[in-house]
């Protein structure tokens, strides 16, 4: 049944409406990455997230930037444990932004920003 709603156009409508905030479905990019999604086949384990002590073990430069409106995972929560676990880390939570955090303009040029500056520093 999933696999049926997976390649309808009007649910990825829907959903793109409601995790983008705009009606990106018929964009070249996103049409890309639909059509991986709709041909994707789970070839290896799903990976877990890594425990709190490799976490703060890391001692390399880190940038992470969160969508504050993923439906996925909670990226408010996740840059608060990220700040708590890496004190150093640079960490930025995108409030506007959904899981597919390059389809609006302003995330795609803020995420830009940050990666070069950050790129530049290290």
């Amino acid at each position: 049944m999933l696999g049926g709603l997976v390649n309808r156009d009007w649910v990825w409508r829907r959903f793109l409406r409601w995790s983008a905030g705009a009606d990106v479905l018929d964009r070249a990019d996103v049409r890309l990455v639909l059509a991986g999604i709709r041909e994707y086949r789970v070839r290896v384990p799903f990976q877990v997230r890594p425990a709190a002590e490799q976490i703060s073990a890391l001692s390399v430069p880190v940038l992470a930037m969160f969508a504050a409106r993923s439906a996925v995972h909670d990226g408010v929560a996740a840059a608060r444990l990220l700040a708590e676990l890496l004190p150093g880390a640079d960490v930025e939570v995108l409030p506007e932004a959904g899981h597919f955090v390059y389809l609006r303009a302003p995330d795609r040029d803020r995420i830009a920003e940050r990666v070069r500056g950050f790129v530049e520093r290290v």
